[in-house]
This record gives structure tokens, C-alpha cells and sequence, in this order.
């Protein structure tokens, strides 16, 4: 089929849900598959099928989606078979999950990879494995499994709440969070609750995150991570910063509001 693309309303939801302590509750159940004969978009302004048989197919949590692990990944485990039409539902460009059997949010979109004219008597139906949805971006692995487990397979992640804090790494943190972490007396983990309301899929620290002064050094800071521990903990996220920057005893490092950004995607 193709890789769903993650509409801006879910991303939205997941960073609020993640930096801001403002749940976004599990669809559960709810989770459907919808037809368009135009391209959805992150507006949800495309043109669904209606009429003549047509009803949206519900996938229901863990056993209708591959268990994520720390891949990234999940795809639909059944076959989505729509009902049979008893009309023409017209030229299917694009398919959708929606959280709701009608109108209600939209997930996931993408577009297939051969359209398909669908007239009375035709069943559409997408084969197991067809259905691709990867979580890219600033999304590290642990962060990826539960934002898919909660929102596609009736799994609930709970919000960190205000235990986000933010670390330094003398090499890019990656997607698994195992850059090497800054290290030297004074350093530590800064904690950061202030997040803006996350727009496009994207937010920004709305105050400076300040490290405070090194009392030696802590090597050459290359990337940020974001984490739900003081040490330890889940790695959420992270990437590198613009210029690396070398520290040494007195100097200070902090990062302005709004230069950490973090998108989704």
C-alpha cells in the first residue's frame, strides 16, 4: 500500500501529551479506516466515500496492529476489507484512520499506491502488512512504541507530567538515546515544564533552559536528548544542536527560549 503520514492534529496531541501534562486520551477502540477519492490532507478537508454500502472498517487495538517494540514501526496484522458497494463509491485515491465511524479526528493518510474505481458489487480489501505507519522525527524508540501502542492498540501511555528534563551529549543521542551524556562535577539534567502549545506538529521551550556554570569540564556538547528522569529514566527524544560548543571550568551553558525545538513527523 504506502506509509501513512502522521496528521498534524496527532502530532499536536502527542507533544502536548508528552511536554505539556495535557493528556490526549487512547482512542481504544475507536480507531477506523476510511476511503477518500481525494487526498485528506492534515485538514481533513478530502472528499470520503459515502453512500451506497460504504462504511469505514474498525481496527480494533492489539489485534489489528504489530506490537511496535522499539522499531518505530507497526503495521495492520488482518486484512481491512470494506463492505461491498451496491453503487459507485468512484476513483479511490487515498486511504485514512480516523478515531471515530464518522466524521470525528484524522490519524493517519496516505495515498495508494494504484488508485482503484470501485462500483457496485466491488469489495475493497487491503492485505495484511499493506498498511505502513513509522513515527520519524525527534521521536526516539521508547517514545515511538508508546505514542503507536496508545493511539493504534488500546494501550495507554501516561503522561510524564512535569518530569521532562533536558540533557547535553558529547555525540548525537540518536533514536535509542545512547550518545554519550555530558559528565563533570555540577553537571546534571535540567528540568524544563515549559513548552508552547505544540502548532503544525511542532513546539518550542518557552523559557531558558540554563545548565548553569561548569566546574570542569564536560567535554563538547553536540546534541540535546529530552528524558522523563533526572538520571536514568526513558530517552523521548532529542538531535543535534546548531554549533557544538566546547566546555571548560567557568564557562556557562544554556539553551534561549524557544531555540530547542522539536518536531514530529
Amino acid at each position: 500500500m504506502t506509509t501513512g503520514i502522521i496528521s498534524d492534529a496527532l502530532e499536536n496531541a502527542w507533544l502536548n501529551h508528552v511536554l505539556r501534562n495535557t493528556a490526549y486520551t487512547s482512542p481504544g477502540t475507536a480507531v477506523y479506516a476510511a476511503l477518500f477519492t481525494s487526498n485528506p490532507a492534515d485538514d481533513f478537508s478530502g472528499t470520503e466515500c459515502t453512500g451506497d454500502g460504504y462504511a469505514r472498517v474498525q481496527l480494533q487495538g492489539t489485534a489489528e496492529w504489530n506490537a511496535p517494540g522499539t522499531t518505530r514501526v507497526t503495521a495492520n496484522t488482518n486484512a481491512v476489507t470494506f463492505p461491498t458497494a451496491t453503487g459507485d463509491w468512484g476513483t479511490i485515491t487515498h486511504l485514512a484512520i480516523c478515531h471515530g465511524a464518522t466524521s470525528g479526528t484524522l490519524l493517519y493518510y496516505c495515498e495508494l499506491t494504484a488508485s482503484k474505481v470501485i462500483g457496485s458489487a466491488d469489495t475493497f480489501s487491503i492485505a495484511a502488512g499493506e498498511i505502513d505507519i513509522t513515527i520519524g522525527g525527534a521521536c526516539g524508540n521508547y517514545l515511538a512504541g508508546k505514542l503507536i501502542d496508545h493511539t493504534l492498540r488500546n494501550t495507554a501511555y501516561t503522561t510524564p507530567g512535569t518530569a521532562i528534563y533536558v540533557s547535553l551529549h558529547q555525540a548525537d543521542p540518536t533514536s535509542a538515546g545512547d550518545g554519550t551524556e555530558c559528565s563533570g562535577t555540577g553537571y546534571e539534567r535540567e528540568q524544563c515544564t515549559g513548552w508552547d502549545a505544540a502548532s503544525g506538529g511542532a513546539t518550542q521551550n518557552t523559557g531558558a533552559i540554563d545548565f548553569g556554570t561548569c566546574t570542569a569540564t564536560w567535554g563538547t556538547v553536540v546534541g540535546v536528548g529530552v528524558w522523563d528522569a533526572l538520571s536514568a529514566g526513558n530517552y523521548l527524544m532529542g538531535g543535534t544542536v546548531s554549533a557544538n560548543k566546547v566546555t571548560a571550568a567557568g564557562d556557562t551553558f544554556q539553551i534561549a527560549a524557544g531555540a530547542l525545538d522539536v518536531t514530529l513527523g
